[in-house]
This record gives structure tokens, C-alpha cells and sequence, in this order.
């Protein structure tokens, strides 16, 4: 029951986001910096699937938790200046926010059927070069008497003319966790590493020109791949 609730928020949340960071001029959390992942060479999918698919697999990461907070169909609370709320079906959403100094401070506030469940707290910068948010997510308000896996994580990003930088770690109570960071340069080079369990999986480099290397640590010693 818990994992078919989870796998439908997720998609839930993608479906959500319309892709625009600001509406009527108030403030959005820039999730998400996709125009980056179009600057990776296109010779790289065809030199080395798996690591693009990697690439990839850390990019639907954006999307599927990142999406839904750049949501246009939003209204306004009565009489608060930055409160917001909109809903679909069963989930409301509840978003606020606060200009303080050079970044913005933001609250997610996440219901289904009424009972809330699922928060998220960052920042941003108000020049949009950088921010972070973490997110807490608590299964056991939605089912009463059921031992279910409380699930957080953290994403922290920069974004500049030399580059875009992200990275997002996820945790599921005490069973697992995933770490994910992702570097692509304004020219298309790039790396990434992914490790499970605090244990490095997979790290790659890539060239502007696609040439590149993967190093896979789930052997021992762990296997090289080199192309281009």
C-alpha cells in the first residue's frame, strides 16, 4: 500500500509542472536548469549508452521531484502577499515564500485527502545563481497503524555562465540512500558520480567532443570503460 501511494505521488508531481519560473512577476523556486542537459554531446549516446543513461536516470531525478514547483495554476491566499495554494484531486499544495536580504526563503506544504504529509524548506538566490531545499516526507500520517518508511532528501544547485551543478542525496529511513552529483559544463563536458549507501557505484567524465571514461565500482577491481 505505502509503495503504490509513493509511485503515484512522484508522477503526480511531474504532471504538475508547467516549466515557468515566475508568474505575474512573483517568485518560483527555479527548480531545475534542463537547457544544460541539451549541451551534452550527442556522439556520447552513441559511444557509451549506459553512461548516458546514467545522465539521464539523474536528470528524471530533476524533473520527477523539481517539476512540480515551478506549478502555474496557483491562487493566491485572501489577504496574504506571498501565500499560495492550488490543488488536484485529492493533494493540496500550500506555498509561501519571503524575500530576505539577496535570497528568496520558500515552504512547500503538501496534503492528500486533507492530511499533510510531505514538506519542503529552501532557498534561492534572487539572481537565480544558486539554491538548495530539503524535503521530509511522512507516510506514517497517511496510513494509521501501519510500520511505513519515512523518506527525506536534500538538493542543492549553482548555475552560472561556465556551467550548472547539481546534487540530491535521498533517504529511506534506515533501509537505503542515493547520492547523486551532476557537473555539465557551458561547453558539454561534464562528470557525475552515483553512489548507493554511501558506497561510490558509477563515476564518468566526458569531453566537449564526447570522448570520455566510466569507471564502474560495483566490481572489484572496479571496470573501466573508455570511448571516443
Amino acid at each position: 500500500m505505502k509503495k503504490l501511494i509513493f509511485f503515484i505521488i512522484i508522477p503526480f508531481f511531474v504532471a504538475c509542472g508547467d516549466g515557468d519560473a515566475n508568474v505575474n512577476g512573483e517568485f518560483i523556486p527555479n527548480a531545475i536548469n534542463i537547457e544544460y542537459m541539451d549541451k551534452i554531446p550527442e556522439s556520447l549516446q552513441q559511444d557509451s549508452p549506459f553512461t548516458y543513461s546514467q545522465i539521464m536516470q539523474i536528470s528524471y531525478q530533476m524533473y520527477g521531484f523539481g517539476a512540480f514547483m515551478e506549478n502555474q495554476g496557483r491562487t493566491l491566499v485572501s489577504g496574504a502577499k506571498n501565500d499560495y495554494v492550488w490543488s488536484y484531486g485529492d493533494f493540496e499544495v500550500s506555498f509561501s515564500y519571503n524575500l530576505n536580504g539577496n535570497q528568496y526563503e520558500f515552504l512547500y506544504s503538501i496534503s492528500y485527502q486533507s492530511i499533510p504529509y510531505y514538506t519542503i524548506e529552501g532557498w534561492e538566490m534572487a539572481d537565480g545563481s544558486m539554491g538548495a531545499w530539503n524535503a521530509n516526507v511522512d507516510f506514517d500520517a497517511l496510513i494509521d497503524g501501519t510500520s511505513s518508511i519515512d523518506y527525506n532528501y536534500s538538493v542543492s544547485w549553482s548555475n552560472s555562465n561556465s556551467g550548472f551543478n547539481y546534487e540530491m542525496s535521498m533517504n529511506y529511513a534506515d533501509s537505503f540512500s542515493y547520492l547523486y552529483i551532476l557537473n555539465i559544463n557551458s561547453d558539454g563536458s561534464g562528470e557525475f558520480e552515483i553512489s548507493y549507501n554511501d558506497n561510490l557505484m558509477y563515476e564518468a567524465i566526458w569531453n566537449s567532443d564526447g570522448s570520455g571514461q566510466l569507471i564502474n565500482h560495483n566490481y572489484d577491481p572496479p571496470v573501466t570503460e573508455t570511448w571516443g
